[in-house]
């Protein structure tokens, strides 16, 4: 299973992603209450404190609101855990979400190393203040001035933001193009039914309706996450092996996938059970199987290992998605084993409802007071997508939206930080004939630079990131343009939002309120 372990990759990702930005906010919103702790720390130091004392103080707390945290998320997980296991992600992947003592261990850990990730450098440079300056005059304290490591950090929140953003909307294109994508095969205007072995009257009753055109029998759906392998020798060459995947399919199949064939003939309803000793590949396994052309590999026998049966390659077909969208093409047999037939694909003409109504009168004619499961195929075939991506997209776009607001929420300190402690330079240009508009840009043009920065290292990184999970995909989008737009257009409505909220507020102050205890 290939898609799992994509998903819980990439959560582990975005676990890691909202930590780091919890841990700059951290940082960030402990460097700016700095100065309302100078004294403190200045006091405690005059009076005896040692520099590693404070240190282990500011450590401890940090360490304190990060188990406190971690209390609090298992409350969360506590009470999302009925809505979690209802997604039909989580049910298809069997998800419980238990946990014993080694994971609540785990859990402690964690958060203690957060608190010391997030805590440590606070803690270093608080610790560090000199007495004698911060007692004398706490402004006369700077900290992380010009370009220093408190805009750095807020170049890394909005770098991991855009990052997510531009993440999600890759997740959101891929299940779109899954979903719309060229199988190689006609998906529409066709009814699916689960059967049994004892199939063909039922077959035989649907074909009696004028709009239901094709019956064919198959044992599993193409590109629906079913995949079923079996070995194969070539007679020529017993040392030669080759795993093939498998369809068991009758001989009205290609007829009504409308599947080119390139080669040969297929099973047909005079060879009867005939059909058994034959065997239809595609181009991958002509390929795979190492005939020269296909031609070449018409007459040929090949023996099924399990129980050594021999079989005569009859046809080529055209390549076609066979499973999950998501994976390359692999080399293919269609068999005839109508023991293993458990669907029939029904072609119809007109509209859908009348095609079911007919359906479901054959089956009431064939098999009465048995129910019918009935789907529509193309439907059915798209359901792992929406399964996997569907809930996915639901799951992360929540996440998403946790961890923007997790990084607003440390810009918006950040920003009524700077505007607090600009206070009067804003007082003196508004008395000095500075317009509403030059003031809004001489206090966001800082943080302008800061999100084009951002930008520049998000995108690279988001492309070279998504490119790991991508590469593996048949059917595949990439990161174009408009993808790159929408998310910049997200991270900068969310961030002028957020800083003009601040910015704003400040300008309508009354210079007079600002400069009064002057």
């Amino acid at each position: 299973p290939f898609m799992p372990w994509i998903i819980i990759y990439f959560l582990c990702s975005l676990a890691g992603i909202i930590l780091l930005i919890s841990c700059f906010n951290f940082t960030n919103l402990s460097i700016a209450r700095s100065m309302h702790r100078a004294r403190e720390i200045g006091v405690r130091k005059v009076t005896g404190a040692k520099r590693i004392q404070i240190f282990a103080q500011f450590i401890s707390e940090s360490i304190v609101l990060a188990m406190f945290s971690l209390v609090l998320a298992l409350v969360f997980i506590i009470l999302l855990k009925p809505m979690i296991q209802s997604l039909p992600f989580t049910q298809l992947m069997h998800w419980d979400l238990s946990a014993n003592y080694v994971v609540y261990s785990v859990f402690v850990v964690l958060a203690m190393v957060i608190g010391i990730m997030a805590g440590l450098f606070p803690a270093v440079v608080l610790s560090g203040f000199d007495p004698v300056k911060v007692l004398k005059s706490m402004n006369n304290t700077k900290l992380m001035s010009k370009i220093g490591l408190r805009k750095a950090l807020l170049v890394a929140q909005f770098t991991f933001s855009l990052i997510f953003i531009l993440t999600v909307v890759l997740i959101y294109n891929q299940q779109k193009l899954f979903l719309t994508s060229d199988y190689g095969f006609d998906k529409e205007g066709k009814i699916l039914i689960q059967v049994g072995p004892e199939y063909k009257a039922l077959k035989n009753e649907l074909l009696t309706h004028a709009n239901l055109a094709n019956v064919s029998a198959a044992s599993h759906l193409p590109s629906s996450g079913v995949v079923r392998v079996t070995g194969f020798k070539k007679a020529e060459d017993w040392e030669y092996e080759q795993d093939l995947r498998w369809f068991s399919v009758d001989e009205d199949y290609i007829d009504n996938m409308k599947i080119p064939l390139l080669a040969g003939k297929f099973f047909s309803k005079e060879a009867g059970e005939s059909n058994r000793n034959s065997i239809v590949i595609n181009e991958a396994a002509a390929g795979a199987l190492g005939y020269e052309s296909y031609a070449d590999a018409l007459g040929k026998v090949v023996i099924e290992k399990s129980d050594s049966t021999e079989k005569v390659v009859i046809g080529v077909v055209k390549d076609y998605i066979h499973e999950l969208a998501s994976e390359k093409l692999h080399a293919l047999a269609l068999v005839y084993e109508p023991e293993e037939f458990r669907l029939l694909q029904i072609q119809y003409h007109g509209g859908y409802d009348v095609a079911t109504d007919r359906v479901k009168e054959a089956w009431a004619e064939v098999n009465p007071g048995m129910k019918l499961d009935i789907h529509n195929f193309a439907d059915k075939m798209g359901e792992i997508f929406n399964i996997l991506f569907g809930s996915l997209i639901r799951v992360f776009s929540f996440i998403a939206g946790l961890a923007i607001t997790i990084a607003s929420l440390g810009l918006l300190g950040m920003a009524t930080f700077t505007v607090e402690t600009r206070r009067k330079e804003i007082a003196l240009r508004k008395i000095l004939g500075s317009s509403d508009w030059s003031l809004i840009y001489h206090l966001s043009r800082g943080y302008l630079s800061i999100l084009i920065i951002a930008i520049v290292l998000a995108v690279p990184v988001a492309y070279f990131m998504n490119e790991l999970w991508l590469q593996d995909f048949r059917a595949r989008v990439s990161m174009d343009v408009v993808t790159v737009f929408i998310g910049v257009v997200i991270l900068l409505v969310l961030s002028f939002f957020t800083i003009g909220s601040q910015v704003i507020q400040a300008i309508f102050i009354n210079p007079v309120d600002n400069l009064k205890h002057e």
